[in-house]
């Protein structure tokens, strides 16, 4: 019996150490400070909590409050840092390619497809990056975007308003 006792306790002690280490790694100044959740599912669980303001997630502040701008977690089965700094973001941003590469989580890749932008690295997902933001940024919105959502309100109101009454449920079907 007291041996039986002897080796629960020694599987306890060595899961405990275990999952300690897990969620507090050592980084030695390479890695921002941070924990990494559970083993496995690490801080998925609460990263992926919805929540009803504007503000930024209960999950970002509370590990800004904690760690600072830049942090490490484990989500969606991967370790990563996130930073909420404006300006080592750009930074990151200019440097990619040299010494940072842009990469998306697997599971993102996996909903998104291997042809997705999120399949692409380097030169070439810049060069997508580039057209993609040309088709929705704020000058292609200005100039052809939202000149034909006016267009097509003014049309629809304009077709709505010779009908005396309209009924906007069926109305907005219509427009579908």
């Amino acid at each position: 019996m007291l041996f039986a006792c002897a080796i629960i306790a020694l599987i306890v002690i060595l899961f405990s150490r275990w999952v300690y280490r897990w969620r507090n790694p050592k980084c030695n100044g390479v890695l921002p400070p941070g924990s990494m959740g559970l083993p496995i599912i690490g801080e998925t669980i609460e990263y992926l909590t919805p929540y009803a303001t504007d503000d930024p997630p209960p999950f970002l502040q509370k590990r800004i409050s904690r760690y600072g701008p830049i942090f490490r977690t484990n989500i969606l089965g991967q370790s990563v840092v996130i930073s909420t700094d404006a300006e080592v973001n750009y930074r990151v941003f200019q440097q990619e390619n040299n010494g940072f590469e842009l990469c998306y989580s697997e599971s993102f890749t996996r909903v998104t497809g291997k042809q997705g932008l999120a399949g692409y690295h380097g030169d070439f997902h810049k060069y997508l990056r580039s057209l993609m933001l040309k088709l929705v940024s704020p000058e292609a919105l200005r100039e052809k975007l939202i000149n034909d959502m006016v267009d097509n309100t003014r049309e629809h109101l304009s077709s709505w308003s010779k009908l005396g009454k309209v009924d906007a449920k069926d109305g907005t079907d219509e427009v579908n």
